[in-house]
Parts: structure tokens; C-alpha cells; sequence
């Protein structure tokens, strides 16, 4: 128990700063144009839905970026997260993009008891598995959810050696003593334990030679090589067993 609090407060406090960070933008447009296809692709779901005066949980919320969009879309929104300087910034966040009265931020342990007055019409969880018990958590998202509730996953998952090999690098940049605490899960695992409480409606993979398109617009401000890249992901994903050698995973999950 000593060791996992110990864990948790590097987290807290790996977290806590990121949160002072000024934000800009939220959703998709807050990551360069060659990483946000996910979030596109969640947006795009998203708004195919009819939000209005729907109860949505963003689970481990961090600063909020994501809670914005549902909330534009009429969703009544809560956000938890156990980092205070994050739950802060998400407040600021949605003065700032005029939700203020359809959300709400908490400070909220995810591996703690959770209990809400209300259950969720939707639910996402946006690279946070990583830090949990994910056959508790999605234990404990089945019960959140309403029936035929659904839950959204966009998560970072390992399968590629360079990918995996950066995460290690970064990971021990956050804790080097627990680095391997933070491994990224694999996507059948993933798929795995969702199994248990839930139906997929879909799935998608995001990430292989976009990667490439990443690090040019990262390192030299040049956009113009991502729709060729975004093309050639979209044909390789089509081989199953390719699949496996890209960085970010989306599923849909519905209530079963």
C-alpha cells in the first residue's frame, strides 16, 4: 500500500504541473494537425448524437480538454480528476469557452469508490488507462453508465518496438523508479477486459506513418505531408495483423 500511495502522489505531482500550463484551444484543436485524427474521429461521433441535456462523464479529465466539445453539444458535463491543478485549469477552461454552466470539475481519485447521484448517457476516457486497474475501471464504468449507456476509449497502446521504446524514455522522465508501472497495455488486452461488461461498436487504430508527419510539423512547422500519410495509414490499418504496429487505439463501447 506504502509503495502504490507513493506512486500515486509522483503521479499527482507529474500532473499538478502540467496543469499550470496555460491552455489553448480544446478537443482536436488542441493538438497539432498530424495527431489529431483520434480526437476528429470521437468529435465527428460525437455530434452524430443528439447530446442535449445528456449526463457525460469525462473520466480522468485532467485540465478539461475534451469536456469542452460534449458541452457545446448540450451534454451536461462532469469531469473528475486527482489532480487539483488540472480540475483548476478545466474550470478556467470552460469560463473561457462560455460552458461554464454546463459543466462541473471534481477532484476525484479514479482508484477510489465513485459514486454519483445520477448515471452517464456517455462516458470517455481519454489516455488513462494506463495509470489504472483496467478490469476494475471498466467494472467501474459499467456501473456509471446507464443501460445501453456508451464508452468512449481513445487510448496509447504498445505493439510497435520504436513507440514502445520512446514511451520507456518518457515514462522514466515522470518516475524512473516506477517507469515500469507505466508500460502502455496491449490492444487485445484492452479488448479483452472490455469484453466482460460491454459490446464494441467500434474500433479503430490511429498513428503508424503519421508519426512521421508528427515530427516534421513538430520540429519544423510544416503541415503539408499529413493528408499523404493520413492516406497511407488509412489503407494499412485495413491488414489486420498491421494493426498492431500503431500507437493510438479508439473504441466505442456500449453498455451490455
Amino acid at each position: 500500500m506504502q509503495k502504490k500511495d507513493e506512486f500515486k502522489e509522483i503521479l499527482v505531482n507529474h500532473f499538478n504541473k502540467q496543469g499550470n500550463k496555460a491552455f489553448q484551444g480544446y478537443g482536436s484543436l488542441s493538438f497539432l494537425k498530424s495527431w489529431q485524427e483520434p480526437y476528429i474521429y470521437m468529435e465527428k461521433y460525437l455530434n452524430s448524437k443528439n447530446l442535449k441535456d445528456t449526463n457525460f462523464l469525462d473520466y480522468c479529465c485532467g485540465t478539461g480538454i475534451h469536456s469542452i466539445y460534449p458541452a457545446k453539444l448540450g451534454a451536461q458535463v462532469t469531469g473528475i480528476d486527482f489532480s487539483s491543478s488540472s480540475i483548476e485549469s478545466a474550470k478556467e477552461r470552460s469560463k473561457f469557452f462560455n460552458v461554464e454552466d454546463k459543466c462541473q470539475f471534481l477532484v476525484q481519485d479514479a482508484d477510489e469508490s465513485i459514486s454519483f447521484q445520477q448515471k452517464f448517457d456517455y462516458i470517455i476516457c481519454v489516455q488513462s488507462l494506463l495509470y489504472l486497474d483496467i478490469n476494475e475501471t471498466f467494472s467501474k464504468l459499467s456501473k456509471l453508465l446507464k443501460d445501453q449507456g456508451e464508452l468512449i476509449i481513445i487510448e496509447s497502446v504498445s505493439g510497435n518496438y520504436f513507440f514502445d521504446l520512446n514511451r520507456v524514455k518518457n515514462t522514466k522522465n515522470i518516475s524512473h523508479k516506477f517507469s515500469s508501472s507505466l508500460n502502455k497495455l496491449h490492444s487485445k488486452e484492452i479488448i479483452k477486459n472490455t469484453k466482460k461488461y460491454f459490446k464494441i461498436l467500434d474500433e479503430d487504430y490511429f498513428g503508424f506513418t503519421t508519426t512521421i508527419s508528427y515530427l516534421v510539423e513538430s520540429k519544423f512547422k510544416v503541415s503539408f505531408l499529413n493528408k499523404f500519410f493520413f492516406g497511407l495509414d488509412y489503407l494499412l490499418k485495413k491488414i489486420p495483423f498491421l494493426r498492431r504496429y500503431f500507437f493510438t487505439m479508439l473504441i466505442i463501447l456500449k453498455k451490455a
